[in-house]
């Protein structure tokens, strides 16, 4: 303004040169300032856009570990699911064997009477219980109630150390069954080898006891007669009636023992 009312030319220019300079100086100043408001405005964006990409990856790996939780709680509930089958596999599977053991507990035990009725006398290699011994009726007599107690207790649990009247274990069972006939046995399976006289496999008779391992006599069972003995096996299958002669048994035989 000055500029314009300068009375001489000289002093004019010299104004206005200075004016001059002064926009110039502003320009370039706004310029600085329009560029480092840009560049703020540029970081600006940047950094809300590195927030958003950081709250994204977050939400992903949120998201990411959710699924891989959903999919273990899945799995998880998979396995617990087929596990339980398995179970009621096997507990249909148990109690299938328990009923067969009745089964044939019952017949074993009507196949004894009729035996008893037709004939005193036989040997011990038939299709049912026979516990005649010649000269020997007393002998024949505990053997049998033996052989009935051990029959009576198909289908009860196994608990080791168990010697009933609920629960048997292996040597606990045929303890308590000789014990029905007046005779005591230790309530061990190696004791009880010791303490019977050992016979051969084609001397057997009802009543005998059985024993198994090979070189010991870690499980002992009652033989009933036709192959066949009554056993506190194991917890799965408790006391039941089995071939004394199966697979495994069979291959794990020790010997033979009679009690009386």
């Amino acid at each position: 303004m000055q500029a314009l009312l300068a009375e001489d030319p000289a002093t004019f220019l010299e104004q206005s040169a200075a004016l001059d300079q002064v926009v110039r100086s502003q320009s370039t100043s706004m310029r600085r300032t329009q560029t480092s408001r840009l560049l703020l405005a540029q970081l600006t964006v940047q950094l809300v856009q590195q927030e958003k990409e950081a709250s994204s990856a977050t939400t992903d790996a949120a998201a990411a570990q959710r699924l891989i939780t959903d999919k273990q709680a899945q799995m998880t509930s998979l396995l617990a699911s087929l596990r339980a089958d398995q179970r009621a596999q096997l507990r249909a599977l148990q109690q299938a064997r328990r009923a067969a053991s009745l089964k044939a507990a019952r017949d074993a035990a009507a196949r004894a009477s009729r035996a008893q009725a037709r004939s005193p006398y036989g040997g011990g290699s038939g299709n049912g219980p026979d516990y005649s011994t010649p000269g020997d009726g007393s002998a024949s007599s505990r053997a049998r109630k033996a052989v009935s107690y051990a029959l009576a207790q198909v289908g009860k649990r196994y608990v080791a150390g168990a010697d009933g009247p609920r629960t048997f274990d292996c040597s606990g069972l045929t303890m308590a069954a000789w014990a029905q006939a007046g005779v005591y046995l230790p309530h061990y399976s190696y004791s009880q080898y010791s303490a019977t006289r050992h016979i051969k496999r084609s001397e057997l008779r009802p009543g005998d006891l059985l024993f198994y391992f090979r070189s010991g006599a870690h499980h002992v069972a009652i033989y009933i007669g036709g192959g066949m003995m009554v056993s506190a096996s194991n917890p799965n299958d408790g006391v039941e009636i089995i071939g004394a002669w199966s697979p495994w048994y069979g291959s794990h035989y020790t010997g033979a023992g009679r009690v009386a």
